[in-house]
């Protein structure tokens, strides 16, 4: 089975600031791997491998970017 790498984790709750930040960090690294999740309980869920993400094969991100003002769990 195949292992998945996201570079980069982004926890934002506007789908529209995820996709500038995306946009711009494209520019100097077009090949980056990213994962982006809206809430804060869903990026615990990711991290810690629980709920929907317990059977999942994955690494862990090299870079969390957090958005400080999320919804249902803040930074």
């Amino acid at each position: 089975m195949d292992t998945e790498q996201y570079e980069i984790l982004l926890i934002e709750d506007s789908e529209y600031e995820a996709e500038l930040t995306f946009k711009a960090l494209a520019v100097k690294m077009p090949t980056i791997r990213y994962k982006h999740i809206r809430y804060g309980d869903e990026a615990m869920d990711f991290l810690l491998r629980q709920r929907n993400y317990q059977d999942k094969s994955y690494k862990l991100p090299l870079i969390i970017l957090l958005d400080l003002g999320i919804q249902k769990i803040s930074g």
